[in-house]
């Protein structure tokens, strides 16, 4: 909850100083209420970026998905720092972000409405204009990737060696269901940077349960099994270093940043009780 009142200070935040910049924070850089599901042709110099990145079909509802995913984007990553991983599938399915007065304007928009986006709420909880309802507190319940399908989605075809024998057809093959995800020649969008390691990769987005739904039927030998089985994590330390190298970390506050009464910004730290020391060397 706290993490939530944060947030959303932060986007009206945010939204008051592109007002004070002299901007009209209602209306979007495509003709149109961000809100709203109308589309304008004309536009502004943000329109014509947008229309060179996106498309020339960029259009105020699109852009309207863009910052409300990208809201999302910031939820995830508040909820994974807080509170730990808010969905292991979710993705941001653009290549590029949206200009922050955009995202300002819909930012403010969606705190305004009891917290939904930041609280982690039930679907549903942000309706939208003519553009239509969005789930941004809605995460899904999958967990992580298994290793061996983890690295089925991330490597490229000349990686293909690195995977077990029965999935290299699915990532190298033209004929495979999923060659279009797995391009050999990735285009790059080098438009104002000075080199070719700032350009954007233009990769696809890979749908995981489609790469899933192909791998499941898949064989693996005993040994690859044993490579994709999720294990328990382990800490080797000489004996003589054991209390040295397995410091108990401290216990943390719950106020993230402290309380104003403590004298600073940061976490407050308090020794660990013996109990827990005992079975943090034990392991």
């Amino acid at each position: 909850a706290g993490a939530g009142a944060a947030s959303a200070a932060a986007a009206r935040a945010a939204a008051s100083s592109v007002c004070a910049a002299g901007e009209d924070t209602a209306v979007g850089c495509c003709g149109a209420a961000v809100g709203s599901g109308a589309a304008d042709a004309t536009g502004g110099w943000r329109a014509s970026e947008y229309r060179a990145r996106f498309g020339g079909d960029f259009d105020a509802a699109k852009l309207r998905a863009l910052c409300v995913a990208h809201v999302r984007g910031l939820a995830w990553c508040a909820h994974y720092y807080y509170h730990g991983c808010a969905d292991w599938r979710w993705h941001f399915g653009f290549h590029y972000a949206p200009y922050a007065h955009d995202l300002a304007a819909v930012a403010a928009e969606l705190a305004a409405v009891a917290d939904g986006p930041w609280a982690g709420g039930a679907a549903g909880d942000v309706a939208g204009g003519a553009a239509g309802s969005e789930s941004i507190g809605a995460w899904g319940g999958e967990g992580p990737l298994r290793p061996v399908q983890q690295l089925a989605a991330v490597l490229p075809p000349s990686s293909a060696a690195l995977l077990p024998a029965s999935y290299r057809p699915l990532v190298c093959s033209g004929s495979s269901p999923l060659a279009a995800y797995y391009p050999r020649d990735v285009p790059l969008d080098s438009r104002g940077c000075a080199h070719l390691w700032q350009a954007v990769p233009l990769l696809p987005f890979l749908p995981i349960t489609a790469l899933l739904r192909e791998l499941a039927p898949l064989p693996l030998t005993a040994e690859e099994a044993r490579h994709d089985a999720v294990g328990r994590e382990r800490l080797y330390a000489h004996p003589d270093l054991a209390r040295r190298v397995c410091t108990p970390p401290a216990v943390r506050d719950p106020e993230p940043h402290g309380r104003p009464e403590d004298g600073g910004f940061g976490a407050r730290e308090s020794p660990r009780p013996a109990s827990a020391e005992a079975g943090w060397l034990a392991l």
